[in-house]
Formats: structure tokens, C-alpha cells, sequence
């Protein structure tokens, strides 16, 4: 089960469990993204998530924010994400403009620190994020026209235990890296293990197949 921080305790705690939980987010662009990412970890263990949004920009399906159910805070709520919530994102400056910037880089370069730590992201990090993104989309597209095989389980399960533990996202990522470069996995397993993990992450990582 997910595991975050909880500012009341000053330790990471497992959320307790629930077929289902009522969630708010009120923040800039870096607390939206990981909202999002909080829900779909819910979501892949089964929990029913019902968000309630404190306003969403006109870009959020770039960025593939999913739409809330709602866009008011009316109700009780098992889990909030925001400034001085159960859940506080740090902020971070607005984003650097960079022309042609494919969105879903900027939701790649959030992940890339981890939701407690200060950000400040620049033109070259993002361009950065950018280019891995790429470069996974190229490889995801190469390995797909591989024959199929089975996920690689513990690779999978590395990747989705950092989300668990207190939403690393960072590691999560550093993983995925690591399954990627892993001569032992064969390319179709690559391919499926990617597109689960594509779940959670949510960066069109098959959107070259077939290009």
C-alpha cells in the first residue's frame, strides 16, 4: 500500500486501507502532477479515488492530469495534497518557456525530484527530460515489434515500490532506467514491462509505435 509522509507524525506512514478514498488537491502545476500520480498509485492497488480539484488549467490534458470528479471542496476528505496539507508538495517557480516543448516532458521532469525537496526547473533541464523521453518513446517503439513476452516481474515491482515508498518518484524512474539497459530482459518483456509502468507514469511511452 502507499506509504507517505505525514507533517503530524514527522514520519512516513501506510495510508490506511480503503476500497475507496476521497481525495482534494489545491496547488500550482507540481502539486497537480503528483495528485495525479497519487491517484493512479491508489488506483493500481485497487483503491476507488474520487478527486475534488481546487481548479485545473486549460493545459491539463497534456499534461494527461485526469479530470476530477469534482472541482469544489464540499467534502470530507480522506487524503489532501497541497500547501499545509496531509500531503505538502514544496513549491516551485513558474516553468521557464521553451518553444515546441512536447508537455508530457515537463510532467517527466516533476517526477524527477521527489515531491518534498524544493525544484527549480530551467530550459535545459527540461530539454533534457525532453530528450529521455524520446529516447524511451524510440525504444518502447523498437521493442514492440519484438515477439511478446511476459513483464519482468521484479524489474516491475522495483519500479512500483518506489511510488509506494513515499512516492519516489525519482527512484522509480532511476529503475525504469535501469530495466531498460538490462541485456538479461528480453526486448518483448522490455516492451509489456514499460506499458505497465506507463500506468502510473503516464508518458504516452508507446506513442511512437508504428511511426
Amino acid at each position: 500500500m502507499l506509504r507517505l509522509y505525514d507533517p503530524r507524525t514527522g514520519r512516513v506512514e501506510e495510508l490506511a486501507a480503503k476500497r475507496a478514498m476521497r481525495v482534494y488537491c489545491e496547488g500550482d502545476l507540481r502539486t497537480l502532477v503528483l495528485s495525479d500520480v497519487i491517484r493512479r498509485v491508489l488506483e493500481r492497488h485497487r483503491v476507488r479515488t474520487v478527486a475534488w480539484w481546487a481548479g485545473l488549467p486549460s493545459y491539463a490534458g497534456e499534461l494527461n492530469l485526469r479530470p476530477p470528479e469534482h472541482l469544489d471542496g464540499t467534502a470530507d476528505f480522506d487524503l489532501e495534497v497541497g500547501p499545509g496539507r496531509r500531503v505538502e508538495v514544496a513549491p516551485m517557480p513558474d516553468l521557464p518557456d521553451v518553444p515546441g516543448l512536447d508537455p508530457l516532458a515537463v510532467r517527466l521532469a516533476l517526477l524527477q525530484g521527489h515531491y518534498r525537496q524544493p525544484m527549480k526547473l530551467t530550459a535545459q533541464a527540461l530539454g533534457e527530460a525532453e530528450a529521455a523521453l524520446l529516447g524511451w518513446r524510440s525504444q518502447v517503439a523498437t521493442w514492440a515489434e519484438s515477439p511478446s513476452a511476459p513483464p519482468a516481474t521484479s524489474h516491475v515491482a522495483r519500479v512500483l515500490d518506489r511510488f509506494d515508498d513515499d512516492l519516489d518518484t525519482p527512484g522509480a524512474l532511476r529503475e525504469l532506467a535501469v530495466l531498460a539497459e538490462d541485456p538479461a530482459v528480453p526486448p518483448g518483456a522490455k516492451f509489456e514491462s514499460f506499458l505497465q509502468v506507463d500506468h502510473v507514469l503516464a508518458l504516452d511511452l508507446p506513442a511512437q509505435i508504428g511511426r
